[in-house]
C-alpha cells in the first residue's frame, strides 16, 4: 500500500520535498543574515562604546596635561616674578650705591668728554676707550691707568645688572608693574654704558633698553663706529695711550715728562685726554717731544702757530701728514692732527 501512495503521489512528494528544501535553504539564509547583521551591530556597538571610552580617557587625560601645564606655567610665572623681585631689588640697590658716589654722572662726563674729542678724522676718544674696555685682558697691563682701571670696575657694575637684566628678558615675558618700575632705572643705566660697549655686551644693553622702552626716535643715521682692527691700523699706538686726568707738570716733573696726576687718583671724571710718554733720547727728536709735550698741554692758542712749528722740525710737511688738514678744520682738530702725526712718527 505504501508503495502504491508512493507511485500515486510521486510527483507531489518530490515538488513538497523541493519546497521544503527552498524553504529550509531560504530560511536558513535568512538566520545566517539576520544573525551576521546582528553581529555587525553588536561588534559596531561595542567599537563606539570603545571608541567614547577611549575617547573619554584622551579627554580626562589631556585635560590633566593642560592642568598640569597650567600649574607648571603658574609656578614658573611665580618663579620668574620672584626672580623679577630679587633682581628689583638688587638693582635699585646697585643703583642707589651708583647715584650716591656720583658714578652715573662721572660716566657721562667722560663720554661727554671724549666723545668728540679727535684722535683722527675716524678715531674719537670715545673709540679708543671703547677699544681699551672691550678686552677684558687689558686690565692686566701695567700701562692701564687708575682713572681707566676705576672707569672699567663702574661699568662692570653697571654691566652686571644689565646683564642679568637680559637674561630674566629671555626667561619670559616682563611683567607690566615690574617694566613701569624699572623702566626709568634701566633706562638710564642702559644709556650710560651703551657708548662703552661692544659686541655681545652692547647686545645685551641694547635688549634691556628695547624692553623698557629706552629706544629713543630716529634721528637720522648714526656714526659707524670703527671696529678694532681698523682703529689699531689708524691709531698703531693706542696701546701706548694712557687715560689721565687734565695732564698738568708738577714741581718735580721735568720738562719733558708725561704730565700726570696725583698717585692713587682715580677720578676719571676729569679725564679729558690722553698721555703719550716720548721715549726719544736723541738731539734731532727733542723738539718733536718738546712740541708733543706742549700740544698735550694745549698751550697753542691758532693752528697757524701749530702749522709752523711742526713744520719747522722739518720731518714732514703737514700737507702730508697721515690725516691731512683740511680748511674746515677747527684750532682742536687741527692741533689733534698734528699731534697724531707726531706719535705716529714716534711709533714708526
Amino acid at each position: 500500500m505504501g508503495q502504491t501512495f508512493a507511485k500515486e503521489y510521486k510527483e507531489s512528494i518530490t515538488l513538497a520535498y523541493y519546497c521544503i528544501n527552498t524553504f529550509l535553504t531560504i530560511l536558513g539564509f535568512a538566520a545566517g543574515t539576520i544573525y551576521l547583521w546582528y553581529r555587525d551591530r553588536r561588534d559596531q556597538e561595542r567599537r563606539a562604546k570603545e571608541d567614547r571610552e577611549h575617547q573619554e580617557r584622551q579627554r580626562r587625560e589631556q585635560e590633566n596635561r593642560e592642568r598640569q601645564d597650567r600649574r607648571d606655567e603658574e609656578e614658573r610665572r611665580d618663579h620668574l616674578r620672584r626672580e623679577w623681585r630679587q633682581f628689583t631689588e638688587g638693582i635699585f640697590t646697585d643703583y642707589s650705591s651708583l647715584k650716591r658716589n656720583q658714578i652715573l654722572e662721572n660716566i657721562l662726563k667722560v663720554k661727554k668728554n671724549f666723545d668728540k674729542f679727535p684722535i683722527h678724522s675716524e678715531v674719537t676718544g670715545l673709540d679708543v676707550l671703547r677699544y681699551w674696555l672691550a678686552d677684558d685682558h687689558y686690565q692686566n697691563v701695567s700701562i692701564e691707568s687708575p682713572q681707566l682701571r676705576a672707569l672699567r670696575k663702574d661699568l662692570h657694575t653697571i654691566y652686571r645688572s644689565l646683564s642679568s637684566c637680559s637674561s630674566l628678558i629671555h626667561s619670559g615675558e616682563v611683567p607690566k608693574n615690574t617694566k613701569e618700575e624699572l623702566r626709568g632705572v634701566v633706562e638710564e643705566l642702559g644709556n650710560a654704558a651703551k657708548p662703552f660697549l661692544t659686541g655681545d655686551k652692547l647686545e645685551v644693553a641694547l635688549t634691556c633698553l628695547k624692553h623698557f622702552g629706552g629706544g629713543k626716535p630716529y634721528a637720522g643715521p648714526e656714526r659707524k663706529v670703527p671696529d678694532k682692527p681698523h682703529i689699531l691700523h689708524i691709531v698703531p699706538y693706542v696701546n701706548s695711550l694712557k687715560l689721565v686726568n687734565d695732564a698738568r707738570r708738577e714741581p718735580n716733573q721735568s720738562d719733558f715728562s708725561t704730565p700726570i696726576a696725583p698717585i692713587g687718583t682715580k677720578d676719571y671724571s676729569q679725564c679729558t685726554k690722553f698721555s703719550l710718554t716720548m721715549m726719544w733720547f736723541d738731539e734731532e727728536h727733542f723738539p718733536l717731544r718738546e712740541l708733543h709735550h706742549i700740544l698735550e698741554m694745549e698751550e697753542y692758542r691758532t693752528y697757524h702757530t701749530c702749522i709752523k712749528e711742526f713744520k719747522a722740525q722739518q720731518v714732514k710737511s703737514p700737507q702730508n701728514l697721515t690725516d691731512p688738514i683740511v680748511s674746515k678744520d677747527s684750532h682742536k682738530e687741527v692741533v689733534a692732527k698734528v699731534l697724531h702725526e707726531i706719535r705716529y712718527i714716534h711709533y714708526l
